[in-house]
């Protein structure tokens, strides 16, 4: 599927694609690639939701996020309670962590700090009592 997961479907947003890093925020290229040219692809948006309503997907048992930036934005266009992952992976931008912290426990999830000590880049999210042990 060729779209940008964000919090509406069928609008038009600016990726910026720079050899391994692709972002909607040129600056974050810029910060982690000085200098590297960013090509601007306009890109249609969808909603997490629409994209698994499109490929037929009912359940998500594991949910893993790597996307630069955006993932207060999918995460708007996520509907946690009709998906319900058993666990979530999710690289999360500084500027997102209160959103993100936020919205897993509001829906009833917890943080994995456990994972901590076997990835440092991503945080790990589990319903409340459901969570896999690290290491099974």
């Amino acid at each position: 599927f060729n779209y940008l997961v964000s919090d509406s479907s069928g609008a038009k947003q600016t990726l910026f694609a720079a050899g391994p890093l692709s972002s909607t925020d040129a600056e974050r290229i810029e910060a982690w690639l000085p200098g590297r040219e960013r090509k601007p692809i306009e890109v249609e948006t969808i909603t997490l939701n629409d994209l698994l309503d499109r490929a037929g997907v009912e359940t998500v048992d594991f949910l893993s996020m790597d996307i630069e930036g955006g993932e207060a934005a999918a995460l708007r266009g996520f509907d946690i309670a009709r998906f319900r992952p058993d666990l979530v992976c999710i690289e999360v931008a500084q500027a997102n962590r209160d959103f993100v912290e936020s919205y897993f426990s509001k829906h009833g999830y917890q943080r994995l700090e456990e994972y901590a000590a076997y990835d440092s880049v991503n945080q790990y999210y589990a319903r409340r009592g459901r969570g896999p042990e690290p290491g099974s």
